[in-house]
């Protein structure tokens, strides 16, 4: 028998992760099954449960893979010579976010909420934002570091700065999914100008 690749395993973990995904946003978290999930991805029972045992876990992949997977995307389509100023960088992500999350911006409340009664999805969700929180400061890192920011101070302002960032992803969930009238291009233009004068590097303010 052929031995499957760990490419092909990590294709298909993503493509269950979709369908999820997909089902959230249709039924919300509480309402959809394991079963609601094989019937949307094509596969068989077997095969979704030879690589999930649950949603929970299916809550993580999402996160890593998907959510994360465009963070790691968004970096490397970035100029090779030129590392992207943070907000920006933020900004393009909110902007992948809600195109994963468009259907439903409430579906990450309902996961949220719903972690708060359930120990075992809470530590899947609080691995996912340590994940995103940790991609953050390594760029913020690389980026004081390319504004001629000594590497020991780049990382600890980094290290202090990053769970700003992740707020302001919080943030613009939170008002997405309850807010009428909502305008993201204006949330987008202020956390990008704000958090552009957070991490200005001049020789006054240069750790």
């Amino acid at each position: 028998m052929p031995k499957v690749s760990e490419e092909h395993k990590a294709a298909r973990r993503e493509e269950i992760a979709r369908a999820a995904l997909r089902c959230f946003a249709t039924k919300g978290y509480a309402g959809t099954s394991m079963a609601d999930i094989i019937r949307e991805s094509g596969l068989s029972a077997g095969a979704i449960y030879g690589y999930y045992r649950n949603k929970n876990e299916l809550v993580r992949e999402a996160m890593r893979s998907v959510v994360v997977g465009r963070f790691t995307e968004l970096e490397r389509g970035a100029s090779a010579d030129e590392v992207t100023p943070p907000g920006d960088l933020l900004v393009q992500f909110l902007r992948s976010v809600s195109e994963i999350a468009g259907q439903a911006p409430g579906m990450v409340l309902q996961v949220w909420s719903t972690a708060q009664l359930d120990p075992e999805l809470k530590e899947s969700v609080a691995g996912g934002l340590a994940e995103i929180g940790r991609l953050f400061r390594d760029h913020l890192e690389r980026w004081y570091v390319s504004r001629g920011v000594d590497e020991q101070d780049a990382r600890a302002r980094a290290a202090a700065e990053y769970p700003v960032y992740v707020g302001v992803c919080q943030g613009y969930i939170v008002h997405n999914a309850l807010v009428d009238g909502f305008d993201r291009e204006a949330y987008f233009a202020a956390a990008a100008g704000v958090l552009a004068h957070g991490a200005s590097v001049t020789p006054g303010n240069a750790l």
